[in-house]
This record gives C-alpha cells, structure tokens and sequence, in this order.
C-alpha cells in the first residue's frame, strides 16, 4: 500500500492510500505526506515532494503576493496598520505621519503644523492661531509659576537669598523677558 495523488493540469485534484494506479495522472507521495491540498498547482514541490523555496515559486508565479502583504524568508504575512500608512494602502488619521527609524521600526506620530499645512490639512492662519494660543498659554502659566511670586516678594520687600538684596521690580521684568524668550510668538506660516 502507498500513498498517492492524482493530478490533473498540474493541480491536486485528489488523495488516496492503496495500489498505485497506472497513468500519469497518478502521482506516488511519501506515506504521510501532508501537503495536499485540492487544487494545488504541484510544480510548488521539487522532486521529493518537499515545498521548494518560496522566491523561486513567487518568480513562477505559483505563489502571488499581494500589495497588503510582506515575504519574510519562507513566510508570507499581512502587512501591519503602520506598514500599510507607510505604504499608501490605507488613509492615515488626520495629523498622524509615520516614523521610520534607522532600524526599520515604524510609529505613528503627530504631524507638525507645518506638516499639517503643506499637506493641506490646516490653514496657515488656522496653524498661527493655534501656535499662538499655545504661546500664551505657556507664558500664562511660567508667569504665574515664576514671575508672579518675584513680583510680590519685591512688593513686601522680601530679600533674595541669592544676592542677599531686596527683590526687585527690575527683577520682576527681567523674569517676564525670560518667559517672553523662551516662549516666543509664533512666526507666519
């Protein structure tokens, strides 16, 4: 008794477990064979009815990859969410971009408002309001954190323990100027 499978067209039409029949029709498998699948083309298996490497059968055509999917080595896979953004398949959330490091890993980050403007997903006077709210809010809360509590020290005549004077408004004015410069108003777009 042996183990063989009947083709027709070079596909797998059936299975079976007996004397092997005559006609070329007629193919002898190794006992166990676990291969077999109805309609498989057989030119995917070499002599030996082992699965010949996977390039070799994506250049006959006896294996189509699709655009959705990625051959790593012996393996095809559905691309990932990130992959498929990366690779136009599917539209990205709005003021998302996908990352690329060195290594080949993908993230999804926010886009600048810059980016979000040359990709027509913002105005420019809708960036600079939005830039310049962010500003003040900043400014708004070091005013409160820092310069604030200098301008009523130098208003109760409080001394600072770095200088050993009395605080000042001078100091209350430089400590705005820090804030304004560290968190300028935002240019035009």
């Amino acid at each position: 008794m042996s183990e063989y499978i009947r083709v027709k067209d070079n596909k797998m039409l059936a299975a079976y477990c007996g004397p092997l029949p005559k006609g070329t029709e007629y193919r002898k498998v190794p006992d166990g064979w676990p291969h077999f699948v109805p309609g498989l083309d057989v030119r995917n298996f070499d002599t030996a009815w082992s699965l010949r490497p996977l390039a070799d059968r994506i250049a006959e055509g006896l294996v189509v990859v699709s655009e959705a999917e990625v051959v790593e080595g012996e393996t095809i896979r559905a691309m990932t969410q990130l992959e498929r953004y990366r690779d136009g398949l599917d539209t990205l959330p709005p003021g998302k971009k996908v990352v690329e490091t060195t290594d080949g890993t993908l993230s999804l980050e926010p886009m600048t408002r810059a980016e979000q403007v040359a990709a027509g997903q913002l105005t420019a006077q809708v960036a600079y309001s939005l830039d310049l709210a962010d500003c003040e809010v900043l400014r708004k809360a070091a005013y409160i954190d820092e310069a604030d509590p200098i301008y009523m020290m130098a208003a109760r005549g409080e001394i600072n323990e770095t200088t050993g004077a009395p605080y000042t408004l001078e100091d209350w004015k430089n400590k705005v100027a820090e804030i304004k410069k560290r968190y300028p108003k935002p240019t035009a777009y």
